[in-house]
């Protein structure tokens, strides 16, 4: 009975095997120069070959560099050129681009200038056309063969992320204001931001959790607990514990707070002086 229930298994399990997907591009393994303890592979792009790229795992998308890019037809005229930096790089989708025989097909690329490379091997005389970097390499499973010179890129069925998509997280993540200083004064208590299970069971819409209470600190005299959860300070919402922090930006020590919180499902109102924090 226990033998038929292996083979039985075996069979369940064995049309997910036979209908496993396998990779549609090509791999190969290829030569590569050594400058400077940089690899430089020769490599294409959309069927046009004698083209130069640093192989960089560090590098977190793939790029050409403009002059390659209008050589090939990928930036045209009507575009704008690469910026300096890589501060407004010009995306594009090329149709395939690669080393040897290791293709990629539809892959997007950064059309920019690489100053952290162009300058210092600008000066030693190495020219390159482009980086081959993380949404290219990512989809090889890569061996470097550093006494040979070889790369051996086997496809895998791996999909990275749009770089359009992470570029845009990080543009949106400069453009946020910088987070609020530390305030100059303190009531003596931790806190956080009251989470969304807890907020629902006490029936409050956010909120900043009290963690603990310094003994003797301005919210112990003022009768502030563990548990209670701040909703306002002088009559201005508090939802997160960002709120919090640039209310008592603004205090002043000696300033006379008014908290009102939630305690037991009650509102409660109290008074806390604020204090200097230690140094200031």
């Amino acid at each position: 009975m226990r033998r038929n229930a292996v083979i039985l298994a075996a069979l369940l399990w064995w049309p997910a095997v036979a209908v496993a997907q396998e990779p549609d591009r090509p791999g190969d393994k290829v030569s590569f120069e050594l400058e400077s303890s940089i690899i430089f592979v020769k490599g294409s792009v959309n069927g046009t070959d004698g083209l130069r790229f640093i192989f960089d795992t560090g590098a977190s998308v793939t790029v050409l560099k403009p002059a390659a890019a209008r050589k090939l037809g990928v930036l045209t005229k009507d575009d704008p050129g690469g910026r300096f930096f890589g501060l407004a790089p010009v995306f594009k989708t090329v149709g395939s681009i690669g080393a040897g025989k290791a293709a990629v097909a539809d892959l997007p690329v950064a059309i920019m200038m690489v100053p952290q490379a162009d300058l210092p091997l600008g000066l030693q005389g190495i020219a390159y056309d482009g980086i081959l970097g993380y949404n290219y390499i990512s989809q090889f499973i890569t061996t470097i063969d550093y006494k040979a010179k070889t790369l051996a890129l086997v496809p895998n069925d791996y999909t990275p992320e749009d770089p359009l998509e992470r570029f845009g997280r990080r543009a949106e993540r400069a453009a946020r204001p910088a987070p609020t200083p530390a305030p100059a004064v303190h009531i003596g208590i931790t806190y956080a931001t009251i989470g969304d299970d807890l907020a629902n069971e006490i029936g409050v819409e956010g909120g900043v959790i009290v963690k603990a209470v310094a003994p003797d600190s301005p919210a112990a005299e003022a009768g502030m607990r563990k548990g209670d959860v701040i909703q306002e300070i002088d009559g201005r919402r508090v939802e997160r514990a960002e709120d919090y922090r640039k209310i008592l930006a603004r205090a002043k020590a000696g300033d006379v707070l008014r908290f009102s919180v939630v305690r037991d499902r009650k509102d409660v109102d109290l008074e806390v002086t604020a204090a200097p924090r230690a140094g200031e």
